[in-house]
């Protein structure tokens, strides 16, 4: 049997009805008056690289960037900080997000995360970009994280991710100030409740900006001038694959040219719970519809299959196992083979009433167990 005709039979039994489908421009000028007259579980698909105002999620919904929707302020901002996607979800359902660039001002007094907020069970994000903006270029600045949310779960694929920090773009005389809180870096993603996967991703907390001070000398104790770097993830548990993650840089201190020190890094994690996901598996980029998308694959063997389904859900952890990421509707596809890197070419169907689905693959492998998976919406 085709794969594509496995994708069709799969979407019928998960799917029923096609989700409604929204275009900007084409349907609405702006992204934010689509989401307003979207439907919840509606695909919106954003086809113009014109940068789009600050959005508020209060439903569930896919934005899907063809190729890339550019979402946020840019500029110089002077009015109040705004998160570039707010969720303010009803409490339940998946928001997705692929193909995005969250965007902030380029320097303003005062950042905001670009995601932030809650009030859905899930959110995934996919082939996006999230990095904070600089501050302190025209004068003292306070930054934020890039990412901080409290959702049960959290998954970034594909994505780069970057924390903010607290900067000053000039030399101080005289001192180090001392009434001024400490300088801060901050986290790339803050989720300290929820569970957050990492697959094929680089994620780095805020790093200081070098700090100096003329007719000055250097201070006894840094820590009362700026704190560490940023982390990389806060959260409850991360579960990760082929990604990097890392904390930022602490700050350097230079009084009068003689280096004064710096303060320590940031960790990569702070969590109570960490797992990496086993095999070598990785897609050869966005699914997109109409062409023809590869899986490539090494795993030990001595027997494995391949395991497909639409939708993803929150991983669950099978005893024996190991992470299941998938939907429902579950296909096994069929024996694979182990012990050798192989590629697998995968017809993606044209139907238009797919766009937006989410799909799954995993290999189950008798040695280690269920691999990391390969994730993501079909896209235009």
């Amino acid at each position: 049997m085709k794969l594509p005709i496995i994708f069709a039979l799969s979407g019928l039994l998960v799917a029923g009805a096609p989700d409604a489908q929204i275009s900007v421009p084409g349907d609405h000028p702006t992204l934010a008056q689509a989401i307003s007259a979207a439907p919840p579980g509606a695909t919106i698909v954003v086809s113009t690289p014109q940068l789009q105002a600050p959005v508020i999620l209060d439903k569930p919904v896919k934005i899907l960037g063809d190729p890339v929707a550019n979402i946020g302020t840019d500029g110089l901002c002077h009015g109040p900080p705004t998160p570039a996607v707010l969720l303010a979800g009803p409490g339940s359902g998946t928001v997705v997000i692929s193909g995005v660039n969250l965007v902030q001002c380029f320097d303003a007094p005062q950042m905001r995360e670009l995601l932030s907020g809650g009030g859905f069970s899930d959110v995934h994000v996919y082939d996006s970009t999230i990095l904070t903006s600089l501050t302190g270029f025209s004068g003292l600045g306070y930054g934020s994280a890039a990412i901080s949310v409290s959702v049960p779960f959290l998954m970034l694929s594909g994505c780069s991710v970057l924390g903010g920090r607290d900067d000053i773009d000039n030399c101080w005389v005289g001192g180090f100030p001392t009434l001024l809180p400490p300088l801060n870096a901050y986290p790339a993603v803050e989720a300290p409740g929820s569970t957050v996967a990492v697959l094929d991703s680089s994620i780095f907390g805020g790093s200081h900006n070098s700090q100096c001070c003329v007719l000055c000398t250097c201070p006894t104790d840094l820590s009362v001038i700026a704190g560490a770097g940023g982390t990389g993830i806060i959260a409850s548990r991360v579960i990760e694959a082929d990604s990097t993650v890392a904390g930022g840089a602490g700050a350097t201190y230079h009084a009068n040219f003689q280096f004064c020190g710096a303060t320590p890094s940031g960790q990569a994690y702070q969590t109570e719970n960490f797992d990496t996901l086993p095999g070598v598996v990785a897609g050869s980029g966005p699914i997109r519809l109409g062409s023809t998308w590869t899986l490539n694959y090494f795993v030990p063997g001595p027997a494995a299959v391949l395991v497909f389904s639409f939708g993803t859900e929150a991983p669950t952890q099978l005893a024996g196992l190991g992470w299941s990421f998938l939907g429902p509707g579950i296909l096994v596809l069929g024996q694979i083979p182990t012990g050798i890197s192989a590629s697998l070419p995968i017809p993606v169907p044209t139907d238009k009433w797919l766009l937006g689905q989410e799909v799954s693959f995993q290999i189950f492998d008798t040695s280690i167990g269920l691999t990391r998976p390969v994730l993501g919406p079909l896209v235009p």
